[in-house]
């Protein structure tokens, strides 16, 4: 295996988390309350949420507003306060959830309306691979709010209007485009297979934890893209120690139209 290539799909993955961070930072700091937060825990209209520990493990795992627990879920290692948006009435505290460790990439994501009186949770994705929840549209004057991400090669859609949240699945278009990025580390992936030989223990785009979530992430946030096709493409190159030139790969694979 080529420990160098799967260091570098760590990294990409790094940057493609922090890329997507950085595209919804000036949201995040349009709305941030900057003398109400602190870490683990912000301000909410008036509510103070905190973010604690229910063992005596260093996990942080349960989510407590004025001191009284409000989301403490079984068998969860982790409670993160992800996001907080204003509104006009609410106050939206996204907070993600589910088990530590580099195997476990499927988390589980809620929604915490705050009115000054209470706080309302509502479920907002489950078991979602890698999951990025994006700001689509944001009225601080109005009660509304947009958020975005894909699972399963839909796009998901969660609109907050009025305190209620309703969600809405929209099948992605196949013919999108992979990032060039992604696909520069598909490619590489697939140069690992050219220069293995013929049913080997490690013709696989799998392998490694790195790559095995690089490629699941791909495949479930792009609807043109199957671990079955990719796999069949691997063992191709594989067997016939061929494959076609990067150019190529980028626009018959990827989709990308040449410069």
């Amino acid at each position: 295996m080529n420990a160098g290539h799967d260091s570098q799909l760590l990294a990409l993955t790094r940057l493609y988390l922090l890329v997507n961070l950085l595209l919804i930072a000036p949201a995040l700091a349009q709305n941030a309350d900057q003398n109400s937060e602190s870490p683990g825990g912000i301000t909410a209209r008036g509510a103070n949420y905190e973010v604690v520990r229910s063992g005596p493990d260093d996990h942080l795992n349960c989510l407590y507003r004025d001191k009284v627990k409000l989301l403490c879920p079984e068998g969860v290692e982790f409670v993160s306060i992800e996001q907080h948006h204003k509104l006009r009435d609410y106050d939206l505290i996204i907070v993600s959830m589910g088990q530590l460790g580099s195997g476990t990439r499927w988390h589980d994501w809620s929604v915490i309306a705050e009115d000054g009186k209470r706080g309302t949770i509502k479920e907002l994705a489950s078991a979602c691979l890698e999951c990025e929840i994006k700001v689509k549209r944001l009225g601080p004057s109005s009660n509304e709010a947009l958020f975005i991400y894909r699972q399963e090669q839909h796009l998901v859609t969660a609109r907050f209007h009025e305190g209620r949240l309703t969600m809405r699945k929209s099948k992605l278009d196949p013919h999108e485009p992979l990032g060039k990025e992604d696909c520069g580390g598909l490619f590489g992936i697939m140069k690992q297979c050219k220069e293995t030989k013929p049913n080997s223990f490690y013709c696989t785009t799998m392998g490694s934890t790195a790559r095995n979530f690089f490629i699941r992430r791909i495949v479930d946030h792009h609807s043109g893209f199957s671990i079955g096709r990719l796999e069949q493409q691997c063992r191709a190159a594989c067997s016939t120690g061929k494959l076609m030139d990067r150019k190529s790969f980028f626009k018959r694979v990827c989709r990308h139209t040449p410069d």
